[in-house]
């Protein structure tokens, strides 16, 4: 009942706009798929992220200990989706890559404070909340994950840390949202716990592969998800022209 209120309210809306615009291919597509009509006023706009401030920088101090392998999963994670999927990967898929790397471990980094996230604290599971400035956890973690498996996709913490350059995982809920970057050279993507393991700890044991996938999302984050050229688009479409 919800999708189709939704659908209803988003149809007439678009109807009415000289311009709609959505952050991805995929979603112009299924947008498309309910409502036709509307395919000459929709234009795609990728997500953008500050490619400057999210960017590594040698003079931030390591936070993490010597003997660990930190594995980050960063953002608000108060709403059902990403409290449900912090919930899986601690439950379904940390204990699967630590039985192959007892060093691995979680760092929950919540840009919000939610008793459901913070009761995931355990040796293996750091959760660190309300924390003003969380780029020194990406730039120094082996691994960044957005496991997000239901509901709305907030996608800016995954831009992030591939403006950061850190390997991520993510579903592929939330890779539709990714596009056009490459899954396997710019991204790694699973959906199943055994596969995230898997790829998780690929990562975790060859660095190498980390880093390269990682010097990749950087690349592409230049390309395609930089946000001033995002906000020039939106400019150019709220001064009437055309993309």
């Amino acid at each position: 009942r919800e999708a189709r209120k939704q659908l209803q309210f988003d149809r007439r809306l678009a109807g009415r706009a000289k311009v709609s615009v959505v952050s991805s291919r995929r979603q112009s597509e299924l947008f498309l798929e309910r409502a036709p009509e509307i395919a000459p006023r929709l234009c795609v706009v990728h997500r953008g992220v500050d490619r400057i401030y999210f960017s590594q920088d040698l003079a931030r101090e390591n936070p993490y200990s010597e003997d660990e392998l930190p594995i980050t999963l960063i953002g608000l994670v108060s709403s059902f989706g990403a409290i449900d999927s912090a919930q899986w990967f601690v439950q379904e898929v940390l204990p699967l890559i630590r039985k192959r790397v007892p060093t691995a471990r979680l760092y929950v980094v919540a840009q919000d404070s939610n008793p459901e996230v913070r009761s995931l604290a355990s040796p293996d599971v750091i959760v660190v909340t309300d924390l003003a400035d969380f780029r020194s956890y990406l730039q120094f973690s082996k691994l960044s994950i957005a496991p997000q498996r239901v509901g709305p996709v907030l996608a800016n913490d995954a831009l992030a840390a591939m403006s950061m350059g850190r390997p991520l995982i993510t579903s592929r809920h939330v890779a539709f949202e990714l596009e056009p970057a490459i899954e396997g050279e710019e991204f790694l993507c699973a959906d199943d716990a055994d596969k995230m393991a898997d790829l998780a700890v690929r990562v975790l044991v060859q660095p190498d592969i980390g880093e390269a996938v990682g010097a990749n999302a950087r690349l592409r984050i230049e390309k395609d998800f930089d946000w001033d050229r995002s906000l020039a688009k939106i400019e150019k479409l709220l001064l009437g022209r055309t993309l």
